[in-house]
């Protein structure tokens, strides 16, 4: 009983074990691990909503569906998206710009051929995309809201198509 601790509470090693020793050697700072893919597990936990939302429509859409989909506790959709308005909004605006992407529009080749390959490569290459926005736009009928967000996302890509097609066929 050197530290004025009964032996029972040492280690073998001769440490003290208690619940109150603190884990790091006073003075050593142990550096965080950086984290360099920010942003990924998020895009995962949209691209399962997507899923999810197209397999079963928009009234499936819950925190432990898009858990389930995505392989992770419905805490972490939770914490990520705060509400189901929220995860519905930012599901939108991901699909949207996916397949914005996805159909070269936003790259303006200016070439007819690319336009028109375009838009059905955009459909062939996601079609959850497709789907989900289509359950997303019934849905819409129903809730005011909602509606004014894809407005103003269907936007922008109604901009991209006109300035492609601008482009393609410039007014004389």
């Amino acid at each position: 009983m050197a530290s004025g601790r009964p032996a029972a509470d040492r280690s073998a090693a001769g440490r003290v074990d208690t619940m109150t020793e603190p884990v790091d050697p006073a003075g050593e700072r142990r550096t965080r691990k950086r984290v360099t893919h920010y942003g990924t597990g998020r895009t995962a936990l949209l691209e399962a909503a997507v899923r999810v939302v197209a397999r079963g429509g928009l009234r499936k859409l819950t925190y432990r569906a898009v858990a389930q989909e995505a392989g992770v506790t419905h805490g972490l959709v939770v914490h990520h998206f705060g509400s189901r308005d929220a995860l519905i909004e930012e599901a939108v605006t991901h699909a949207i710009r996916t397949s914005l992407r996805s159909s070269a529009l936003d790259i303006g080749t200016g070439r007819a051929a690319d336009f028109a390959t375009g838009l059905p490569g955009m459909v062939d290459s996601g079609p959850e995309l497709q789907a989900f926005q289509y359950e997303v736009l019934l849905e819409a009928r129903r809730t005011p809201e909602l509606l004014t967000h894809l407005r103003s996302l269907y936007e922008e890509y109604f901009d991209s198509a006109h300035e492609e097609l601008s482009r393609i066929l410039p007014l004389r």
